[in-house]
């Protein structure tokens, strides 16, 4: 009886922890390139969670890596900490003033673990994700530079001649272990060779294992995949022998390499008895870039304000969901910054001190109830970039030729307005699957070692180019017409609307905080790049500048 009455107090427990979430980001996915949306491709593990929970078709990002990541972290939109139209350079990350996510979750008693891409700020060590709240981080300052030998992918570094201690190439891996403690580079003679999405998979499985059913975490899990380069394992490329052109067929071996990470994460959850109290969320960070990816039927992709670079894939699913709702559609608009408070609210149950997570109050939207309930979305208008000059000389707004855009724009209800130049503007379909089997490397891609495949940037798909531009604003209806072909501008009924969502962009303007620039380029390269260059030289790590272990 006793036993009993101790295994019934345990259950007990058990069923009143508060939820865990598995938070997953997909870099760079198209937002037709699941098999849930194409019917094409293999993601069985992802299909299945769609069918057991809500997926969110309306589901708006910004339209590149850094911003977005800002925005899901601290629950504003981008350039409210001060990504206008900026990509998380050295020199930039979100202000320390905000609040992240998972400091929110720490004083309610949650296990808090970053894996993967970071980008948010690597300068110092008091921007890293184990000083933002998490209490572990294995990953990159940002993008991988390959998939199996975890190159730092970064850019404006000027250390390119610097020797590493080995004479090979720089890597940012890092593997902390402890908040607020020294930033650790990775052991790189046990990592090197494994794929990037396996070896974030492989952690996260082991922190499942490891976690004490009693104890609730957060894991903010951001897979490289599919971002280039492209690199897949030959083996999982194979497994595509009808898709037509080298570039997709290792898109699709990317994107199935991160399905089987899900899969082997729900496993592990069923193993330790935590699946059932378990939420996952799954989102991309940005429409999918035209050189792999697929956003049909949106127009545009990455580095756009049209609807294929700002509207991406996303999902919850989770027993959690009462069984009438799972397998429907979100009802309404979410944003990547409505994470922040579904997440610390709505699933986790806390009340937000809203003026104690920074200085200008979260744009996020609790959408839990709506997401358990089928009902309408609170989240009514959504913007993307404000009126504003502090944009006018970035890095990404124009000057890197005709892709990237730089246009206001914002949608309120069903319409949405643009201005100037959206980025280009390709409405990109799928080859269909051929009727016989077409061996890899025959259309650009090679293979490395024997079992890597490397793909090459996907050209000759079908697409159209309109090479629209809305001078002085465009205005569509993307609930009825989605693929932004019909400019409603001229119209009387939507002259109300106009003048609404003009000044909500002119407000988002006036009220916006400057740059997320930590410190100036030129004080950078002055003062801290000297460090960072002998940091290399020292470990061949790219480290924050306040490194100071003697790691050999």
């Amino acid at each position: 009886m006793a036993a009993l009455t101790l295994f019934g107090m345990i259950a007990g427990a058990i069923a009143a922890v508060k939820p865990s979430v598995v938070h997953v980001i997909i870099d760079d996915l198209g937002y037709h390139d699941p098999n849930f949306r194409n019917g094409q491709v293999k993601t069985p593990v992802m299909d299945a969670m769609v069918k057991d929970g809500v997926e969110i078709p309306d589901f708006y990002v910004y339209k590149m890596c850094a911003p977005s990541r800002a925005s899901v972290l601290s629950g504003r939109y981008p350039f409210n900490v001060g990504y206008y139209n900026n990509n998380g350079g050295v020199a930039s990350g979100v202000p320390l003033e905000f609040k992240m996510l998972p400091e929110l979750l720490k004083p309610a008693g949650y296990a808090t673990h970053a894996l993967g891409k970071w980008h948010t700020g690597w300068l110092f060590s008091n921007y890293t994700p184990t000083y933002r709240g998490f209490d572990t981080f294995l990953g990159n300052s940002g993008n991988t530079g390959d998939y199996w030998y975890h190159i730092w992918g970064g850019s404006g570094n000027d250390c390119t001649t610097t020797p590493t201690p080995t004479g090979g190439p720089v890597t940012d891996l890092v593997d902390v272990q402890k908040p607020n403690s020294e930033i650790t580079p990775a052991d790189m003679k046990q990592l090197n060779g494994t794929y990037d999405s396996i070896m974030l998979t492989d952690r996260a499985v082991q922190i499942i294992n490891q976690n004490p059913p009693t104890t609730p975490f957060y894991m903010y899990l951001a897979y490289h995949n599919v971002h280039v380069p492209m690199h897949a394992p030959l083996e999982t490329v194979e497994e595509f022998p009808y898709v037509s052109n080298d570039a997709r067929k290792v898109t699709d071996a990317m994107l199935l390499e991160v399905d089987n990470g899900l899969g082997r994460i729900q496993d592990a959850l069923s193993k330790t008895g935590q699946i059932d109290n378990t939420i996952f969320i799954v989102h991309t960070d940005n429409g999918g870039p035209g050189s792999h990816a697929c956003n049909f039927p949106l127009r545009g992709g990455k580095f756009t304000f049209w609807e294929g670079g700002v509207r991406g894939v996303a999902f919850v699913s989770s027993p959690l969901i009462p069984k009438e709702i799972r397998g429907t559609k979100f009802k309404g608009q979410a944003h990547l910054s409505d994470i922040y408070l579904t997440v610390a609210e709505g699933i986790a149950g806390l009340t937000v001190d809203i003026a104690g997570t920074g200085p200008i109050k979260p744009d996020s939207v609790n959408i839990w109830n709506a997401l358990m309930t089928g009902s309408e979305s609170p989240r009514y208008e959504t913007i993307h970039l404000p009126f504003s000059n502090k944009y006018d000389n970035t890095s990404d707004c124009g000057n890197k030729g005709p892709s990237h855009g730089c246009s206001p724009s914002m949608r309120l209800g069903d319409l949405k307005i643009l201005y100037g130049w959206p980025g280009e503007d390709s409405l990109i379909s799928l080859t269909p699957l051929s009727k016989k089997k077409i061996p890899y490397g025959k259309s650009g891609g090679i293979t490395r070692f024997g079992n890597q495949a490397i793909g090459p940037h996907w050209k000759g798909y079908n697409q159209t180019h309109q090479h629209n531009t809305c001078v002085p604003f465009c205005v569509f209806n993307v609930t009825s017409d989605p693929g932004e072909n019909h400019d409603l501008s001229k119209e009387k009924s939507v002259q109300p609307a106009i003048a609404q969502m003009n000044a909500k962009l002119q407000a988002a303007a006036d009220n916006g905080p400057d740059l997320c620039n930590i410190i100036d380029m030129s004080t950078f390269k002055k003062d801290y790049l000297p460090t960072a260059c002998s940091n290399i030289e020292k470990t061949g790590f790219w480290l924050p500048v306040n490194y100071k272990s003697n790691y050999h």
